[in-house]
């Protein structure tokens, strides 16, 4: 037993010291450090997290669309939310499960990893973005309630949101897919990086850190007002009560 995995130790060192020495020639492919069987039990338990967001996801979409009685404005949104969300769970999370069970390696080309990157800022950004929209939503059903309910089953409005976020989404990762992802002649061909870091951190705040601001500030906005209108409606109960309090003040009297 001992001599087993003495052997198979020196196997992999073997692969890997071969691999450094000869760092020049891009044939050289690198070998995992990391026992194959411990790689996959760690990656079958990864993989739980894309198959549930997959199933839950189609689950919401598939009751939106048969349901007609949730075809309403913000219902429509929660659907296109699941749409983000099913394809982050198809095109993306796989990848990164499988970059895992690789030991951090990309063996895929750099063509795919420009695709994979684009994809997760697409699907992210959207996702993002369709969060951004159901807070003002909430907060217009908290501040115009009345109006609100009047439109609340406006989806084509919704709709047409949904198709300029996903312009959106897209203008900001198709750079990643045109060429802006330049890599440098000593970049490791078995990782997948993104080395443009100015694109890299415009792109994050435009898509990132602006809505995550906005949607902070509009749920601060939706507090405000839940509070204020519960001061309102304690104001209105005590006006309602004086005039009870009198009233039986007076027939105590009597």
């Amino acid at each position: 037993m001992d001599l087993i995995s003495t052997k198979n130790d020196t196997h992999n060192t073997m692969n890997i010291s071969s691999c450094v020495t000869d760092s020049t020639s891009l044939q050289c492919s690198p070998k995992l450090a990391t026992p194959d069987h411990e790689l996959n039990i760690s990656g079958l338990f990864f993989l739980i997290i894309p198959t549930i967001t997959v199933l839950g996801n189609s689950m919401v979409i598939i009751a939106v669309l048969r349901f007609k009685t949730l075809h309403s404005a913000i219902n429509f949104l929660i659907f296109g939310l699941a749409v983000a969300d099913l394809l982050v769970g198809l095109f993306v999370m796989p990848y990164a499960v499988y970059v895992h069970v690789q030991g951090g390696y990309w063996f895929l080309g750099s063509m795919m990893c420009d695709i994979y990157s684009a994809s997760d800022v697409a699907c992210s950004t959207a996702s993002i973005l369709i969060l951004t929209v159901i807070s003002f939503d909430r907060y217009r059903a908290v501040t115009h309630p009345i109006s609100y309910s009047h439109n609340s089953h406006d989806t084509k409005r919704v709709i047409f949101i949904m198709a300029v976020i996903w312009v959106i989404s897209l203008a900001l990762a198709s750079p990643m897919v045109l060429g802006v992802n330049i890599r440098p002649s000593d970049a490791d061909p078995y990782e997948c990086r993104f080395y443009n870091p100015i694109f890299s951190i415009s792109s994050s705040i435009i898509s990132f850190v602006i809505p995550c601001f906005i949607v902070l500030f509009v749920y601060i906005r939706i507090m405000i007002a839940l509070r204020q209108r519960q001061k309102l409606s304690r104001k209105q109960r005590w006006s309602y009560l004086q005039p009870l309090k009198r009233m039986k003040k007076c027939t105590t009297e009597r």
